[in-house]
């Protein structure tokens, strides 16, 4: 005999889902969660279990300390090429407007176009 039925199953990293659907129009979901030990410290968990994800960690750690000592460097540099009075406030204003939106452009292109 035929079955006037429907299903479809898939999974996802944490939950699978059942679709049925019958031709008496009844639409029944069922939903398993696989893993009830998830909570918001998982990934720290992941991070403290495996030495490679503790290095990219590192890794990102240390690019952002870079990237914040470069950006200070950047603007004591051009704030004493400019100088302390108020017209050296004023171009060391136009310099790092024209460096943020340069910057931004740039980056919107590339993410733009990969």
């Amino acid at each position: 005999s035929l079955s006037n039925s429907l299903s479809l199953s898939f999974h996802l990293p944490s939950v699978s889902v059942c679709v049925s659907a019958s031709l008496s129009n009844s639409l029944s979901l069922s939903l398993w969660v696989r893993n009830p030990c998830s909570s918001m410290c998982t990934g720290l968990f992941l991070v403290m279990r495996y030495h490679y994800l503790q290095l990219v960690f590192g890794i990102g750690c240390l690019y952002e300390v870079v990237l914040t000592v470069l950006d200070y460097e950047m603007k004591v540099i051009g704030r004493a090429r400019f100088g302390a009075d108020q017209e050296g406030a004023v171009q060391f204003a136009k310099l790092m407007g024209h460096f943020g939106q340069t910057t931004n452009a740039c980056s919107f292109i590339f993410s733009l176009f990969g």
